[in-house]
């Protein structure tokens, strides 16, 4: 199978998210595209990050309705800093029949060097460069590299958590159900979410998706 791998802190994930996933799902023909919450991330730690609960529930709902979305939760399910050439490795290992195209932003890409590995990584996937605003295309000429031209998006997560603490709108920028949860439990409403409160019941997705 061809799988997309969009991986992020998802916080909270958002339709920017679901958009960027659709269109590299329809131009690279493939068969899934898996979203990956990020765990103890070596790059994004910030005090308004919601529980891991919160957040793999809220991507639950949000790829509710599309069949080739699917919610995977090594990183989160791991104690250790997730590193990506990690996390790609591991489900090699265990779907080697798969091949793996890994979804990047051109803001992350531009600092792909300091990544974990980053050599080694290029070795492992298929990199699906997309652009970021405020990071425009540099087009390198390598193997393993495919540059989409989709219609940028233009909304993050910053934004929305910075919205709803100003209980501004965010209506058009979130999936209805995962804007309901959000505002029923107060999440982002405060200076700093209060993690691990939630019991989570919610999906729990695929750890490594592997296949009988």
């Amino acid at each position: 199978m061809r799988i997309g791998l969009l991986g992020g802190t998802f916080n909270p994930i958002h339709n920017g998210h679901l958009q960027i996933a659709e269109k590299v799902l329809s131009q690279l023909k493939l068969d899934r595209v898996f979203f990956i919450p990020t765990g103890k991330s070596p790059h994004k730690q910030g005090q308004d990050t919601a529980s891991e609960c919160h957040r793999r529930n809220m991507i639950s709902l949000a790829l509710t309705g599309h069949p080739h979305f699917v919610l995977c939760d090594i990183e989160i399910k791991s104690a250790d800093v997730s590193y990506t050439v990690d996390t790609i490795s591991a489900l090699k290992q265990k779907n080697p029949e798969d091949t793996f195209f890994f979804i990047i932003g051109t803001d992350a890409f531009s600092k792909l060097s300091e990544w974990k590995e980053p050599e080694r990584l290029l070795s492992l996937c298929h990199f699906v460069v997309v652009p970021r605003a405020g990071a425009p295309f540099s087009k390198k000429s390598e193997i393993g590299l495919t540059f989409l031209q989709i219609p940028l998006v233009r909304v993050s997560g910053s934004q929305i958590r910075a919205r709803i603490k100003e209980k501004k709108s965010v209506n058009a920028l979130l999936p209805q159900t995962v804007l309901s949860y959000i505002m029923k439990r107060g999440i982002y409403a405060k200076a700093e979410e209060e993690n691990g409160k939630l019991n989570c019941r919610g999906r729990r997705g695929a750890p490594f998706l592997k296949r009988s």
